[in-house]
């Protein structure tokens, strides 16, 4: 039977089979990429058929087989008889993993659940020998013969499904699940009726002190459920004194399945599984480890401690698959793909640009030049704001190009009265020296002097006159005529120049000299090399006027006249 994995789908994922059919059905699984997860090549790894028969796991190797030609990789599976031993619905799923002992490895891979039904049947290999005149009675004869061995373990009823007690066997125990989940159940007996401890008790075998290996080379006990419990158990997954045992085993098959039910201090039952390859007739060929099975609470337990798909909150180091260098997709970014991608950009410090740089827009590097500024290089609108430097390229050694020292360069292509010049800027003062192409040079809107008299400066800048016009004098050494001077001429004048400035420099101080009109106050003492003269004041002056001798005298004939006149 041909199917197919698509999205890790199993299509069909319904399967219909017979009960106790062994090798007569195979199933060809082509999947539509053995390529899981753009990294997991599934062709290096080996590929199982995970079965679960009501509750208990098993797990058969696949023959793997990559077609070249059409570049797929084909399963397949020929069911045998263990897995359809049970009627019922087998679900089933195909996991690949890293290596086949006992399965038990990393999975790399699994495909969504499946299902075969499996149809009532009855064991090809238990044939039925045609002693009797017809197949009715050879049927009557089979359910006896099952009825008679009441030991061999207990069936298991679907949950929502029953078995009349008409077509129950004598002296067997049925387990009837009680939900979906097949968590919780309880035994019945071969007339339907619930069980209690003291009726499981009395229907269930009790072996004291068992090797739990041992029994499943006896023919007694290799197939059946018993309870045993001592201090001498052996072979048990833990150390008990107490367990359930549940074994499975087929006349053709070579694997034993062994379920262990144990009480821990607490009363809590962990279940324990494995696996045993061998047969009861020749001896057990290998031993596989226990498997503990979770519970709910433990399953609850580490779902807690899972990360959700969505928003996941990891701690410590996560770790993912490097993505390849042209990555485009919504793949993980790990740090060696960040790094190898960085590689091709420069760091913030240090760093070496091979090849040519183009600056599109502003690009500013701060320290690079003043410990409290920047380098800016850029064009356009980024780094000139009036129209005479639109399209400018600036160099700045702060923030801003207008109160910064810079020098800006305007290409050929602008329109701008500064086009093919540069102009050097010398800070907040805003001094300028601008060169343009027509060899024009200006300092602060000032021309700067390329030649005199069509003499050019020397490479130290300097210029040599050797031959001028003399310059045309008044009688005062005023140039009148726009000439030049000559050397003797800047001497005269040197000369007349002091000689005035030395006349000048005897002229009294206007505020400090006492001036022959108008008024004045003069302070300090004044010495006089003889005797000064000042208008007589009248005769009736009775102020600070000075009183000259004429004045005294005329005061003091007054006085004798007056005196002779009395006497």
């Amino acid at each position: 039977m041909d199917l197919t994995i698509e999205n890790r789908q199993i299509k069909p994922a319904v399967v219909n089979l017979f009960q106790f059919e062994d090798g007569t059905t195979t199933l060809n699984f082509t999947l539509d990429s053995y390529i899981h997860d753009d990294t997991v090549d599934l062709r290096n790894y080996k590929a199982y058929a995970v079965t679960s028969v009501n509750g208990h796991i098993d797990m058969t190797e696949l023959e793997s087989d990559y077609d070249d030609e059409a570049d797929k990789l084909v399963l397949s599976w020929k069911v045998r008889e263990y897995s359809l031993r049970e009627e019922g619905h087998v679900l089933f799923q195909i996991v690949f993993k890293e290596n086949a002992d006992d399965g038990e490895n990393t999975g790399v891979y699994h495909t969504y659940k499946a299902v075969i039904i499996c149809r009532e049947s009855i064991e090809v290999d238990e044939r039925i020998v045609s002693d009797y005149p017809t197949l009715l009675k050879q049927w009557l004869d089979r359910i006896n013969q099952l009825a008679g061995g009441a030991d061999k373990g207990f069936f298991y009823i679907p949950y929502g499904e029953t078995i009349p007690p008409t077509e129950r066997l004598d002296g067997t125990l049925y387990w009837q699940w009680e939900n979906e989940e097949n968590t919780a159940g309880h035994f019945e007996d071969d007339d339907g009726n619930v069980l209690t401890f003291s009726q499981f008790k009395e229907k269930t075998k009790y072996l004291p002190n068992q090797d739990l290996l041992g029994e499943m080379t006896n023919s007694e006990s290799a197939d059946q459920h018993y309870i045993t419990a001592g201090s001498a158990i052996k072979n048990a997954p833990i150390k008990n004194s107490y367990c359930l045992v549940r074994q499975y085993d087929s006349e053709s098959t070579n694997r034993f399945i062994q379920i262990v039910q144990v009480p821990d201090g607490n009363n809590v039952v962990r279940t324990f599984v494995r696996c045993v390859t061998g047969h009861k007739d020749y001896g057990i060929e290998k031993v596989g480890e226990w498997r503990e099975l979770a519970t709910d609470d433990d399953l609850n337990a580490i779902r807690d401690e899972l990360a959700p798909k969505a928003s996941p909150a990891f701690t410590g180091t996560p770790t993912a698959p490097t993505p390849a260098e042209s990555s485009n997709t919504t793949h993980i970014s790990t740090t060696a793909w960040v790094k190898n991608l960085l590689k091709k950009y420069l760091p913030l410090t240090g760093g070496t640009i091979t090849g040519d740089v183009t600056a599109e827009k502003k690009l500013t590097v701060e320290g690079a030049l003043a410990a409290n500024g920047g380098l800016v290089l850029g064009n356009g609108d980024n780094i000139t704001t009036t129209a005479d430097r639109t399209a400018a390229v600036t160099i700045c050694s702060g923030e801003q190009y207008d109160t910064d020292p810079s020098l800006s360069l305007f290409p050929m292509e602008s329109t701008t009265p500064s086009k093919g010049g540069f102009i050097l800027r010398a800070g907040s003062n805003m001094k300028h020296f601008k060169g343009l192409p027509d060899g024009s040079l200006t300092w602060d809107g000032k021309n700067i002097a390329l030649s005199v008299n069509g003499v050019n400066a020397d490479a130290n800048g300097e210029i040599n006159i050797t031959s001028v016009t003399k310059a045309t004098q008044d009688g005062n050494g005023k140039v009148i005529a726009d000439t030049y001077a000559t050397k003797t001429d800047v001497a005269a004048l040197t000369t007349r120049v002091t000689t005035n400035e030395t006349n000048i420099a005897k002229k009294a101080n206007d505020s400090v000299v006492v001036k022959l009109t108008g008024n004045q106050t003069v302070a300090g003492v004044k010495t006089f090399s003889s005797s000064p003269k000042a208008p007589t004041a009248s005769a009736t002056s009775n102020d600070t006027t000075v009183a000259t001798t004429a004045w005294v005298t005329s005061k003091f004939n007054a006085l004798l006249t007056a005196l002779e006149e009395n006497v």
